[in-house]
C-alpha cells in the first residue's frame, strides 16, 4: 500500500484500500452478506451523517448494542469516521451490567437494531 494521509482507522481500513482499488475482506463473523469496499464506504458515510444529525461529535461515545454483522461494522466505522469513540456492548449482558456501562461511558447515543435482543431493560 502506498502511504496516504491516515486520519484514523477508517482511513486505513476503508478509504485507503478503496483508493487503491483493493477489496476489503471482513471476517465472516462481521458480514451477513458480501459488501464491496465501495458499498462499505458509502454505508459508513451514510451512517456517519445520521450520527452527526443526532449530535454526535468527536470524542463522544457511541454505544453499539447489536449483534455481529455488517450493520455493526458500518456503525463502528461511522463512529470512528467522526472521531467519536465506539463502545461495543455485549448483547448477552444482564440489564444491570448494561446500565452500568452506559452510565460509565456517558454515551451520546445508543445504536441498536432492536430485533435480536429487544434492547437493554
Amino acid at each position: 500500500m502506498r502511504d496516504l494521509a491516515v486520519d484514523n482507522a477508517v482511513s486505513l481500513l476503508v478509504d485507503q484500500p478503496l483508493a487503491e482499488g483493493l477489496a476489503l475482506a471482513l471476517p465472516s463473523s462481521l458480514r451477513a452478506a458480501p459488501a464491496p469496499t465501495t458499498e462499505l464506504a458509502a454505508l459508513t458515510s451514510r451512517a456517519a451523517r445520521a450520527l452527526q444529525e443526532l449530535g454526535v461529535e468527536a470524542e463522544q461515545r457511541v454505544a453499539l448494542f447489536m449483534p455481529d454483522g455488517i450493520g455493526f461494522a458500518v456503525t463502528f466505522f461511522a463512529a470512528l469516521r467522526l472521531g467519536a469513540v465506539a463502545v461495543p456492548l455485549n448483547t448477552r449482558l444482564p440489564a444491570k451490567n448494561l446500565h452500568f456501562i452506559l452510565d460509565d461511558c456517558r454515551a451520546k447515543v445508543l445504536v441498536t437494531d432492536g430485533e435480536a435482543h429487544g434492547g437493554p431493560r
